[in-house]
């Protein structure tokens, strides 16, 4: 997160910086606000302000005079208003994006405002439209499960190579020394070796790892080279066995497990 950037401050930051519900992510909101309205990189947009007043109202039960006490404040920040073109820009992002409307408002706001960041906690932290890049300023305050949301992103699967880009972390289900394809570990296993870990540190090392651009680990895993060859083909499993003139069950065998001396030594002694 950098404060020295033109920022425009989502809803749900103005919304912790009255939650007292949670003191963390109160904190870290109030601080933002603060941080960027001194360096007068903080902006604001309409949208934002009638959202903060609708859950004002709501959810925080805030009392009328505090709610206008705010938006006094606020009225003090660079404030971007919600125009027609806005609209139809924002439409255009819908479909270029997949974003709901009132995020591709909020990105649309931050474009024409001249904005390089989005502080917000709604969008996917990391993620680029143009110029603009989303900022979770509560990253380090995330669950487990948003935590492996936002490392799960940066898998990638390639068809003759499975990379897995996980920053510090391994998946938890995931046991690459159970032959050649993964093995799903059963909950006794994964309660036995998760026992001995603090998933919670390796998590945030993790998205902080993300966050610099650079894999901390690299696994490389091999498919069995009929698969591969199968795969290359474009052929359905059925196809491709008649191709070599076995059975699909040979096919089958041949691409799930590799045979050891001692099995072979038996299937040898099967067949005479």
């Amino acid at each position: 997160m950098r404060i020295n950037v033109r920022s425009l401050i989502d809803t749900n930051v103005l919304v912790y910086a009255d939650a007292s519900d949670d003191p963390t992510k109160q904190r870290i909101a109030l601080n933002c606000i603060k941080e960027y309205r001194l360096q007068g990189q903080a902006v604001l947009s309409t949208q934002v302000l009638q959202e903060f007043v609708n859950v004002a109202l709501r959810k925080l039960r805030l009392p009328m005079r505090q709610i206008k006490e705010r938006l006094a404040f606020y009225q003090r920040f660079e404030v971007v208003n919600t125009s027609p073109e806005m609209i139809v820009g924002a439409l255009d992002l819908c479909v270029l994006h997949s974003l709901s409307f009132y995020d591709a408002l909020i990105v649309q706001a931050a474009m024409v405002s001249g904005c390089q960041q989005i502080l917000s906690e709604d969008m996917k932290h990391g993620a680029r439209f143009g110029v603009v890049q989303i900022v979770n300023p509560f990253i380090d305050t995330l669950s487990f499960t948003q935590l492996w949301y936002h490392i799960s992103t940066a898998i990638l699967i390639t068809t003759d190579q499975l990379t897995y880009k996980l920053g510090a972390y391994s998946s938890s289900s995931i046991d690459y020394r159970k032959g050649d394809y993964f093995m799903p570990l059963t909950e006794k296993e994964l309660k036995s070796r998760d026992s001995k870990r603090d998933l919670s540190t390796e998590l945030l090392a993790a998205v902080r790892q993300m966050k610099t651009g650079r894999p901390a680990k690299v696994h490389q895993v091999e498919i069995p080279l009929v698969v591969s060859a199968r795969m290359k083909s474009g052929l359905t499993q059925s196809a491709f066995a008649e191709l070599l003139g076995v059975s699909v069950r040979t096919i089958t065998r041949m691409g799930t497990r590799k045979k050891t001396t001692k099995r072979r030594s038996k299937d040898s002694h099967c067949d005479c």
